[in-house]
């Protein structure tokens, strides 16, 4: 039946046959892919951008969009006067929609050539974030093809049916199941189409698999550094800056190679904390990472006018080899992955590829708190800071931005993280961790200077060491967060 309808729409709008199935379908099928967003009656608007963006679509996606929308590519004079004709720039700002309907524009998008971007302020879920996926381009170089900017709202997750509340045949329900199936082919056939001139498919199977992964109630922010390296993203209005340590070389390494590969918090899953999200724990690295982190890289500063290079031991038996160069306004890298057989550049015959400075960032930084703050650390993320009195019983809690740097001291490293809130410093929990190959030293914890131990049970928590008072810097609950909010509905 779906077959003789054609996919989204009737072929034949006076077709009896079809016309039934698809009012009983959509009788059905209230949302596609809404997730516990409010329903809308209203269908996108589309209209000629501002700026840099030629179309923009806002609102929620809905039955009969995709027409709106390819009505500006039949209108040979609006396709002019928008410069539609070289490589336009979709933006893109909706909540998500209909799951159908939102597969049949990316397709669009896709064969149109056509650049995506969500601008600061905006959002795209759902859906939405789909579409965006789609960017491509024809004539321009391969760049700023699927691009956020810093403020901006980008969130994966799995499709959702919800059903209306009276009762349905089972034909009904049979056809509401193959539309689904339907759109959810059509969602796989476009994740394995090719970027453009790029070594990989429009939606890699990482993301797919994390995006399937959250429930239709949830979303999967785009938040992380290796997150848009690893997924193809490309993101404006973060910068980093020239280098300033080595270790911000492994840092530009581990995600210039996710570019074409794994992300890095996979590769040192369950081997190295340093490399995953348990870099924030207050609690000291483990042997590779100490080893890892000091004694092949150390905190020595970057020297531009030598040949910066980096063995990455993501594997202990094969080493990871990047060389690092800084021009000036971006990073120039090439290295390799063996494991992965994953290439950056050509080191033996000088090719170097670019990458922004934002590469310089750990890949578990949140992008979002990075920009909204300016902070430049290692690794920067948000974070919920509390300080507990222990003989009155009070507590502070607020938010705040969690950073890490590496430092050496008195012939020990630590790992420092501390706490702003604003520009202004809150707190210094500083935790060096017993030598590699020497476990006579004891782990050393200092809050302020202060002598300090972990809070049993706690990977987030250390106290003084008169035990009068407990400082926790954990993970931001996602009612805190700064993603930016639909405000414009």
């Amino acid at each position: 039946m779906i077959g003789e309808c054609g996919f989204l729409r009737c072929k034949d709008r006076e077709h009896k046959r079809c016309r039934e199935v698809m009012i009983g379908v959509r009788s059905i099928i209230l949302s596609l892919f809404l997730a516990a967003l409010p329903l809308y009656s209203t269908a996108a608007t589309v209209s000629g951008g501002e700026g840099e963006c030629a179309i923009k679509i806002s609102g929620p996606i809905s039955s009969g969009d995709l027409d709106q929308f390819s009505a500006f590519k039949e209108d040979d004079q609006s396709w002019a006067d928008t410069a539609l004709g070289v490589d336009p720039v979709l933006c893109l700002d909706s909540v998500g929609g209909s799951l159908p309907e939102g597969m049949a524009i990316a397709q669009f998008v896709y064969d149109s050539k056509m650049r995506t971007r969500v601008e600061s302020g905006d959002v795209c879920y759902s859906v939405c974030a789909f579409i965006f996926m789609m960017g491509s381009v024809n004539w321009m170089p391969a760049t700023e093809i699927r691009l956020i900017e810093a403020g901006a709202g980008l969130a994966f997750h799995r499709p959702d049916i919800v059903l209306g509340p009276v009762g349905h045949t089972d034909i009904e329900l049979q056809q509401a199941f193959q539309v689904g199936v339907e759109s959810v082919w059509s969602l796989m056939r476009l994740a394995t189409q090719p970027v453009y001139r790029r070594n990989y498919p429009a939606i890699k199977g990482d993301l797919l698999e994390s995006a399937i992964a959250t429930p239709a109630s949830a979303l999967l922010h785009v938040n992380l550094v290796e997150q848009v390296f690893s997924w193809g993203i490309e993101l404006k209005g973060l910068d980093m800056g020239a280098p300033g340590t080595r270790a911000q070389m492994q840092m530009a390494c581990e995600n210039a190679l996710s570019s074409q590969g794994q992300r890095p918090s996979t590769i040192y899953a369950g081997h190295n904390r340093f490399m995953t999200h348990e870099v924030f724990e207050l609690r000291p690295i483990d042997g590779p990472s100490q080893y890892q982190l000091f004694s092949v890289f150390g905190a020595e500063p970057f020297s531009p006018s030598e040949r910066n290079i980096v063995n990455a031991l993501r594997y202990w038996v094969l080493p990871v080899s990047c060389e690092v160069r800084w021009n000036g306004s971006e990073l120039e890298i090439c290295g390799e992955d063996p494991n992965w057989n994953t290439t950056i550049g050509n080191c033996e015959s000088g090719f170097y590829e670019s990458f922004p400075s934002y590469a310089l960032y750990h890949p578990q930084t949140d992008i979002h708190e990075a920009a909204r703050t300016g902070r430049q650390n290692l690794a920067v993320r948000p974070a919920l800071c509390s300080v507990s009195e222990t003989l009155t019983g009070t507590q502070e809690t607020y938010r705040c931005t969690h950073t890490i740097d590496l430092s050496e001291r008195d012939g020990r490293h630590f790992l420092r993280h501390s706490a702003y809130v604003g520009d202004s410093i809150v707190s210094s929990i500083e935790v060096s961790a017993k030598e590699y190959r020497d476990e006579s030293l004891p782990d050393i914890f200092l809050v302020d200077g202060v002598p300090s131990s972990p809070v049993p049970g706690r990977v987030d928590c250390v106290e003084t060491a008169s035990r009068k008072r407990v400082y926790c810097i954990e993970a931001l609950p996602p009612e805190y967060r700064d993603i930016p909010r639909v405000t414009n509905r």
